[in-house]
């Protein structure tokens, strides 16, 4: 909270039905990096279960494609996770960059380029689009040596791809995740669906199962 100046509308640069995103190059014993702090809306409709969800898959996985995890926190003033800043935006904004309301989102980034940020060339959209394949391998392979299970990400989607400064892809917003048992590694399975309309596959959407 005081990195952020109480969570001050000078410091957001993102808001989502789970609440808002954060910006700090202050936060104690980080050495001045810059941060991006997600802080739960305790009345939104994504509860502190898909935080929990995000913590927990996050937190047993590292791979240059996927957004690491810097710290959690869960108290009376709330439930908020920190990452690295991703000062390259969202893909979602960088794809429609002509749109007012993507310019002003991406203007809100630190050490966003005075005149707005380029269009991303064909070039540098299949390089996007091959971190996003590459990280989403490695949450679908389980490795027997870190424990890593399989794991289905359930809502992947532009938004959910984050650009760092050099516009190298990570994905992130884990709070749907699925973590395929070991007794199923060869079944489908059954559950409610989850996910952004307009983004699941019609397979899953129709009969509530995948693998």
């Amino acid at each position: 909270a005081a990195a952020t100046a109480g969570f001050a509308d000078s410091h957001c640069i993102g808001r989502g039905g789970f609440g808002s995103v954060f910006f700090t190059a202050q936060l104690r014993g980080m050495g001045g990096a810059d941060l991006a702090i997600k802080k739960l809306d305790l009345e939104s409709m994504q509860g502190q279960t898909e935080f929990l969800q995000e913590v927990q898959v996050l937190g047993s996985c590292r791979h240059v494609n996927l957004t690491p995890l810097v710290g959690f926190a869960a108290d009376v003033g709330g439930v908020c996770l920190v990452t690295p800043l991703m000062k390259g935006g969202n893909l979602e904004d960088r794809l429609l960059i002509q749109d007012v309301t993507a310019r002003q989102r991406l203007s809100k980034l630190p050490g966003a380029p005075a005149g707005g940020f380029e269009p991303l060339s064909w070039q540098e959209r299949l390089t996007v689009a091959v971190d996003v394949v590459t990280g989403l391998l490695y949450l679908h392979t389980p490795d027997p040596h870190t424990h890593k299970p399989t794991i289905s990400h359930r809502d992947i989607k532009p938004s959910n791809v984050l650009l760092d400064q050099d516009k190298r892809a990570r994905l992130a917003d884990m709070g749907l995740a699925r973590v395929q048992r070991p007794a199923a590694a060869h079944l489908t399975t059954a559950t409610s669906i989850a996910g952004t309309n307009g983004y699941l596959d019609d397979y899953y959407l129709t009969t509530g199962r995948f693998d």
